[in-house]
């Protein structure tokens, strides 16, 4: 079970009532903007370098970097190791 200080609707201990809820940034793989399915296989990282993967990560984060709005981000079914790690 979740510890008290984290169930949902409680704030955390010594912290302050948010005022609005947090918004998450949903980030996919690189597999699925293929919408081929790899999302959930990985096979594209055999044929793309931490670099590409980085970059492609990039391109999609960096319009939002700063946004007041965007409280947290979450990437979602990163299948592979090496997109990991662009990630990161």
């Amino acid at each position: 079970p979740r510890p008290p200080s984290l169930a949902a609707g409680r704030p955390r201990r010594g912290r302050r009532h948010r005022h609005r809820p947090l918004v998450a940034y949903s980030c996919g793989s690189y597999g699925a903007a293929l919408a081929d399915g790899s999302e959930y296989s990985g096979d594209y990282a055999d044929r793309m370098s931490v670099e590409e993967l980085m970059g492609f990560h990039r391109a999609r984060l960096d319009p939002i970097k700063g946004h007041p709005a965007v409280d947290v981000l979450a990437f979602e079914t990163i299948p592979c190791l090496k997109e990991a790690q662009a990630i990161v």
